[in-house]
């Protein structure tokens, strides 16, 4: 029988505490976020493994024995809780898959990475925006002050009253929709 809790996955073990305390399949399926098929998966296996027919025969054997037998775990390496998983409870083995909190961290890591660039980008546009802005105010400045002095300089000529001078400096649209004579 000590061969038969030394081979009990972890998740079994979880599985036949919550049992203990009075969860029934489906409400550990909830508690464990796993499938009610799962759930009684597991039992099976943990049924097997200690040669009873109940399941909650198992749970209480279980109960003594870790009375009997306190685990401390304080002296194990940060990744050894991994080596007790096994495929045939539903989940995959520690090579084929990572931690599940690990894909978690994983995820928020990533987001606030995206959100970091995106902080980032907005900071950068407002001191890009003023600069191409400042440039395209100096082009405009110089496009109206190059207006203005054709327009003064028309004035002039217009103030002296030298028509056909101030007819050939005039503007294209302005001298095909007003002739010499006109």
């Amino acid at each position: 029988m000590a061969s038969g809790f030394a081979s009990l996955t972890e998740k079994e073990r979880e599985t036949l505490r919550l049992l203990l305390r009075g969860h029934d399949a489906k409400s550990m399926a909830g508690e464990l976020q796993l499938s009610v098929h799962t759930v009684n998966e597991r039992l099976r296996h943990a049924r097997r493994k200690l040669d009873v027919t109940s399941s909650k025969e198992a749970a209480r054997l279980l109960y003594e024995q870790e009375a009997r037998d306190p685990k401390f775990l304080g002296d194990k390496n940060l990744g050894d809780a991994w080596e007790g998983r096994d495929a045939d409870d539903g989940e995959q083995s520690k090579d084929t898959e990572t931690p599940r909190t690990g894909r978690g961290v994983w995820i928020i890591g990533v987001l606030a990475m995206i959100a970091a660039a995106i902080f980032l980008a907005v900071l950068a546009q407002p001191a890009a925006q003023s600069e191409s802005d400042q440039s395209y105010e100096a082009v405009l400045v110089a496009r109206d002050t190059s207006v203005e002095e054709a327009a003064r300089e028309w004035l002039t000529i217009v103030d002296r009253y030298d028509w056909t001078a101030s007819h050939e400096v005039a503007g294209e649209y302005f001298r095909e929709n007003n002739s010499l004579a006109d």
